[in-house]
């Protein structure tokens, strides 16, 4: 199974490291499992807005500037909610897989790819 062409670098990575904890995904669970894997590609894409700072300058309508939450910290918190939640219904995560059963000791790939989002969101 090939991951979708429109996936970038981070998402291809998600989706290596994933397979080779999963093995395979079932055809029913593609779509959710295409969503998990783009995600990564989604908060990649923000990291350069996300240097800007939590809040940005706006030029409002009368030509006057005001400061707002930086959109970018917006979408990155939604797009790492979905990869937990995600994770934990395929089991890539140690309580995704203690809820399914699943007894695993060492770490794998997917468990690193989730260690790197923390740091970079303790980080940002």
């Amino acid at each position: 199974m090939q991951y979708p062409e429109y996936f970038k670098k981070e998402a291809k990575r998600a989706w290596d490291n994933a397979m080779k904890q999963l093995g395979k995904v079932e055809e029913s669970d593609l779509g959710l499992f295409e969503e998990y894997c783009y995600q990564f590609d989604v908060i990649d894409s923000l990291r350069d807005e996300m240097k800007k700072g939590a809040v940005v300058p706006i030029t409002n309508n009368g030509g006057g500037q005001s400061m707002i939450k930086n959109p970018a910290f917006t979408v990155y918190a939604d797009a790492y909610e979905r990869i937990k939640t995600t994770a934990v219904l395929f089991g890539i995560t140690p309580a995704g897989r203690k809820r399914l059963g699943i007894i695993k000791k060492e770490k794998s790939p997917a468990d690193e790819n989730l260690g790197k989002l923390n740091l970079m969101r303790k980080a940002g």
